[in-house]
């Protein structure tokens, strides 16, 4: 299984760079940017880039920033012509380390992965509420 990032502006290299200060380096990770004054169609062509780098892959989870944007768009375009490919929306930092942490194992399956993923973006979104702190003398692991 290989992972692809896809995203507006430099969300996707973000989100990797994040993924590289905790994974350290990652040369099994593709990023594609849709960057300002660009068209569906380099995007499209971007995509194809990626995807061709990754043309060895049994599958291919492909992460995207938003529902229904142009990035998710061209994703789910190539995943009706592509069945390796799966595609999950919303996509976070807190997703996509689960994404790269059950991607390693190689009985993984990329429907799977995603289930789990989206899961977990779940339980990272919320508000911090400070009375929940119940002193400031207490360990600051929350």
């Amino acid at each position: 299984m290989r992972i692809l990032l896809a995203g507006h502006g430099h969300m996707a290299t973000g989100v990797l760079s994040g993924l590289e200060m905790i994974f350290g380096q990652r040369n099994d990770i593709e990023t594609v940017e849709f960057l300002d004054g660009e068209t569906k169609t380099e995007l499209d062509t971007k995509m194809d880039e990626a995807l061709g780098r990754l043309s060895d892959a049994d599958e291919i989870l492909l992460l995207c920033d938003v529902l229904q944007g142009s990035p998710f768009q061209c994703a789910a375009s190539h995943a009706l012509r592509d069945e390796r490919i799966t595609v999950v929306f919303g996509v976070n930092l807190a997703m996509a380390l689960e994404a790269v942490a059950r991607a390693v194992d190689p009985e993984a399956h990329a429907r799977d992965v995603a289930a789990a993923i989206v899961e977990a973006g779940r339980s990272h979104i919320g508000v911090f509420d400070p009375a929940s702190v119940a002193s400031e003398d207490e360990d600051d692991d929350w």
